[in-house]
């Protein structure tokens, strides 16, 4: 027969708001960031060389890849900060960069669905998993 269990051993520690801010932030802080100074150095480029670098598959493979580490990045931190779950924090900062990213693509007027945006949405999460389990990886013990 199987063991009752009782609500103490089923129910889940709560999400620790502040690791999932903090991680959340470093996305989409970074993000933007990197963002803005990737669109000024393509500027810059295009002045110099004559031709926009925007239009090439290494400008969107370098912006996905950009945007994706500091998902990770995030999610990272989220699982750092966390007292309990690291993964989970990971997983919910992951979850609202996805959020906040589809937004801000869906707000633009020239919105189109597009390979690199399905790309980037598909990796999303998988990458935030990945820093869930380098967090959880790299988890100090706490002395109580």
């Amino acid at each position: 027969m199987l063991p009752i269990k009782t609500s103490s051993t089923t129910s889940l520690e709560p999400f620790d708001a502040r690791a999932i801010f903090a991680g959340s932030v470093v996305d989409i802080a970074g993000s933007l960031h990197s963002e803005a100074l990737t669109y000024i150095a393509a500027g810059l480029a295009w002045f110099v060389i004559g031709t926009n670098p925007e239009t090439t598959v290494a400008f969107y493979l370098f912006n996905i890849g950009r945007g994706l580490f500091f998902t990770g990045l995030g999610a990272y931190f989220a699982g750092r900060m966390a007292r309990t779950n690291p993964l989970q924090h990971a997983l919910v900062a992951g979850s609202v960069s996805l959020l906040v990213s589809v937004g801000l693509r869906l707000a633009q007027p020239e919105f189109f669905l597009s390979w690199e945006i399905l790309l980037a949405v598909l990796l999303t999460m998988p990458v935030a998993l990945v820093g869930g389990l380098l967090s959880r990886n790299a988890q100090v013990p706490t002395r109580d």
